[in-house]
């Protein structure tokens, strides 16, 4: 009985190919779905923009393809490899305090729907370690809100007083992320990895057909994520193509991502111990 080998879609210099998986041009850096020389012809051209390269070369790709492509080699300059480094969440640094805070919307009997706002406050070193994936925050701090964000804000400032540095964990409320920028602009900010890979996680279910094909795509995407490579992500997303509702899931996630690409830095947070991501 003969078996039809495994294919995959590569971006090469002739447009898109379909080969085998195991075919050489299958073996691509960076995890792109691009073969070594088109990538290269891309951060060429990274100066000139896509119109230029069009023109050359007959295919499309777009400026934010080729902006993305040149940051993520420029991230890998002086680097031989990308180091895929598995850690584990534990070890937190003494010293550094947490901030968690998020809102949601709550059903009331006499005022209808209002707005919930909670906040968690701790020191690292009341977090602690049970087994390798799993963590408990022995004392912390609790801020509540039945309200709108500026009394709640307050409250959360009365609280904090004048820490001079702080870890915010958060999703990608831009109320949240204005107020550290406004008044803790020395503050750190991480997006909350959870969020990161629930959003991955959606876009793939719109994305793929195949049940094991989508779980082997979005588990690269996540060990990308742990290792700053929130650049080659979008890559990958964008090169995905899509219809329908996979296209509006598929915008909405690279949005996410650019609006938030400061906060998912994992691999720097991890080396220093920040592991409440």
């Amino acid at each position: 009985m003969n078996v039809i080998p495994e294919k995959k879609t590569i971006n090469t210099k002739f447009g898109r190919l379909e080969v085998p998986k195991q075919h050489i041009l299958c073996r691509t850096p960076l995890g792109l779905k691009m073969t070594p020389y088109w990538q290269e012809q891309c951060v060429y051209m990274g100066q000139q923009g896509s119109a230029t390269l069009e023109k050359l070369t007959s295919q499309d790709v777009s400026a934010k393809q080729i902006e993305r492509i040149c940051h993520a080699y420029g991230q890998l300059l002086g680097t031989d490899e990308i180091e895929m480094v598995n850690r584990n969440l534990t070890g937190v640094t003494d010293g550094v305090v947490y901030g968690m805070m998020d809102g949601s919307m709550v059903l009331t009997r006499e005022d209808d729907w209002k707005e919930m706002k909670l906040a968690r406050i701790f020191s690292g070193k009341e977090l602690l370690s049970k087994g390798k994936k799993h963590n408990f925050i022995r004392k912390s701090t609790y801020v509540a809100h039945l309200g709108g964000k500026h009394p709640f804000l307050d409250k959360v400032e009365q609280v904090i007083g004048s820490t001079d540095s702080m870890v915010w964990v958060a999703d990608g409320a831009k109320w949240i992320w204005n107020w550290v920028d406004d008044y803790y602009p020395d503050h750190h900010q991480i997006l909350d990895f959870f969020h990161a890979s629930e959003k991955l996680h959606a876009f793939a279910r719109e994305a793929f057909k195949k049940e094991d094909e989508k779980q082997q795509w979005v588990e690269h995407q996540l060990e990308l994520l742990k290792n700053n490579g929130v650049e080659i992500v979008m890559i990958n997303v964008e090169l995905i193509r899509c219809r329908g509702s996979a296209m509006l899931k598929q915008a909405a996630l690279l949005t996410y991502y650019q609006n938030n690409t400061k906060r998912i830095q994992y691999g720097d947070y991890l080396q220093k111990g920040w592991n409440r991501k």
